[in-house]
C-alpha cells in the first residue's frame, strides 16, 4: 500500500497548501502562500514525508518552474536510520534531529516488550471494551469526528498540522490501507483511531477517546488489537510516531503511551532546502541561520 505518499491523502492536507506532485520521487509536496508576499513554498504532508527516493527528489527540485522560495519537512525515520548521506546532499540547508519516533518490530516478540504499566492496561481495557476493526471505516464519519473534534477542543490545536477537517477525516476512512479501530462499551463507541499502511509497515495516524475511553483505558485494547492484525499480515513495523507538538519531551504523555509498546526508536529529522536563495534573503532580510527556524521568513514555525 502507497500511503502517505498518494495524491489522495495530500489532498485530505489542503488545510496546509495545495498538493503538488514530484514525479520523479513519485511524492506529494503541498504548496502554501509567503503571507505578505505573492511568492510561495513548499511543505510536506502532515505527519511525515515518506519517499524512497530521495534522490529523485533532489532532480524534482531542481527542476521545479515556480516561485517556489524554500521547502520544509519531518523525513520519514525508516528512510534515515541506515544514514542520513543522501538526505544531506538533498537538504543542504536545514537537516537537524527534530523527534524521536517510537517503532514496534512487528517480526518479534513485542508483547513481551512491553511496560509492566501497558501490560496492566491491556488486562483492565479488555475486562470493559470491545475493539473491533471496521469492515467499511466509512460508515463511521460522524462518530469519527465527533471523537476527533472532542480532542481538537480538548487539546486546543485548532489551525495547527493536524487540524484536519470533517470532509479530509471522512476521505481519510476511505483511503486504501487505512484501517479504522473501534473500542466500545455497552454498544456505545468511546475511542477510535485511524492507521495507515505504507509497503511494510503501519503508522497509527490519529487517536481519539472520549472521557469514558479514557477512564476505561480504550487505547490500550485498540493498540493490543491493531499491532496483532498487522503481524498477522506480515508487516515488518508498526510507526507509531513521537512526542505530541513541535518538542521531543519525554514527559509528555503521548511519548510515555507510545514509549511502552516501542521495541525501537529512530530519529525524525526537520529537513529544509532554499529553492530560490535570492528571494530567501530578500524576505528574511538576512541569510538563513543553520539550526535556526526554517524558513526565517516565517518567523518561528518549523512549518
Amino acid at each position: 500500500m502507497p500511503g502517505y505518499s498518494t495524491e489522495d491523502y495530500a489532498r485530505t492536507c489542503s488545510h496546509l497548501g495545495e498538493p503538488v506532485r514530484m514525479t520523479g520521487s513519485d511524492a506529494w509536496l503541498l504548496r502554501r502562500n509567503i503571507p505578505g508576499s505573492e511568492l510561495t513554498d513548499l511543505v510536506g504532508p502532515y505527519p511525515i514525508f515518506c519517499s524512497s527516493k530521495l534522490g529523485e527528489l533532489r532532480v524534482d527540485l531542481e527542476r521545479l518552474e515556480s516561485d517556489d522560495v524554500s521547502l520544509t519537512c519531518v523525513l520519514d525515520p525508516l528512510e534515515t536510520s541506515a544514514g542520513i548521506g543522501l538526505a544531506t546532499e538533498v537538504f543542504p540547508d536545514l537537516l537537524v534531529p527534530f523527534k524521536r519516533h517510537f517503532f514496534v518490530d512487528l517480526r518479534s516478540d513485542f508483547a513481551a516488550a512491553r511496560s509492566s504499566h501497558h501490560r496492566r492496561s491491556v488486562s483492565r481495557a479488555s475486562r470493559n471494551v470491545e475493539v473491533n476493526a471496521a469492515t467499511d471505516p466509512g460508515e463511521h464519519v460522524q462518530e469519527w469526528a465527533e471523537l476527533y473534534d472532542s480532542l481538537r477542543q480538548d487539546k486546543r490545536f485548532q489551525g495547527g498540522p493536524s487540524d484536519f477537517s470533517e470532509s479530509a477525516l471522512e476521505a481519510q476512512l476511505e483511503l486504501p490501507g487505512v484501517s479504522y479501530y473501534r473500542a466500545t462499551s455497552n454498544g456505545t463507541c468511546v475511542a477510535a483511531s485511524l492507521w495507515i499502511e505504507h509497503g511494510d509497515r503501519i503508522y497509527y495516524h490519529l487517536g481519539a477517546s472520549s472521557d469514558r475511553g479514557r477512564s476505561l483505558k480504550a487505547s490500550f485494547s485498540i493498540f493490543d488489537r491493531a499491532l496483532g492484525d498487522a503481524a498477522s499480515r506480515g508487516l515488518s513495523w508498526a510507526c507509531l510516531g513521537g512526542a505530541a507538538g513541535l518538542k521531543d519531551d519525554a514527559a509528555d504523555g503521548l511519548a510515555f503511551f507510545k514509549r511502552g509498546w516501542a521495541t525501537d526508536t529512530h530519529t525524525a529529522y526537520l529537513a529544509g532546502r532554499v529553492l530560490n536563495r535570492g528571494a530567501y534573503e530578500a524576505l528574511c532580510g538576512a541569510t538563513m541561520p543553520r539550526g535556526g527556524y526554517f524558513p526565517a521568513y516565517r518567523g518561528g514555525s518549523p512549518e
